[in-house]
């Protein structure tokens, strides 16, 4: 009883199936199989959530299932995907951006001065936008957009890959960067209750 109070409030150890969070979490997994174990951080604030952080959260196409991805846009933030999901209506026309590289034609995306604008997402208030590491596979937030607050399960803290390994959880994306260009907002909303 006591065991399960503490995995329903504290923490929890779940494995990383899967490489789209590769590098950082499974590296090898594509390749032997190999699957990270993480200690799952629950019962925090989600509005202290912020860029960088990676989270679980039950998957908005697949509430049966949990997901795990980095934060790479908070709420405010102006995130301009690299493929998949946009719904700026002057851009778009509010369409998912479609075409084998995922940001289809190019035709409607010139503007005034020559510049592309691919499509661009405002993350709402109560709302994150996630990615994947691997962006090449990974299936996130550029596919079905930004991810409520009250989906998130819990904050990834600690990754144990041997008997002998424990280690926090980093960022092991090239240069820290997503593919996803963001434009940090105003923040979030002040806290009024």
């Amino acid at each position: 009883c006591a065991a399960v109070f503490f995995r329903d409030h504290f923490y929890t150890i779940d494995s990383v199936n899967g490489s789209s969070m590769a590098p950082t979490l499974s590296p090898l997994a594509h390749e032997t199989g190999a699957k990270d174990r993480i200690f799952i951080k629950r019962g925090f604030d989600r509005r202290d959530i912020q860029r960088g952080d990676v989270i679980t959260f039950w998957k908005p196409h697949k509430q049966s299932e949990i997901s795990i991805k980095r934060v790479v846009g908070v709420e405010g933030d102006t995130v301009y995907p690299h493929r998949g999901y946009a719904c700026n209506p002057e851009v778009v026309n509010g369409r998912r951006v479609e075409g084998w590289d995922g940001l289809g034609s190019r035709e409607w995306a010139l503007g005034g001065d020559g510049e592309v604008e691919l499509g661009k997402v405002v993350v709402p208030n109560g709302h994150v936008w996630v990615e994947g590491d691997n962006w090449r596979r990974s299936y996130d937030s550029c596919d079905f957009g930004p991810v409520s607050l009250g989906l998130v399960d819990g904050k990834a803290r600690w990754v144990w890959r041997d008997w002998l390994r424990l280690q926090p959880v980093g960022d092991e994306r090239e240069k820290g960067r997503s593919k996803s260009m963001v434009v940090a907002g105003k923040g979030r909303v002040e806290r009024r209750f």
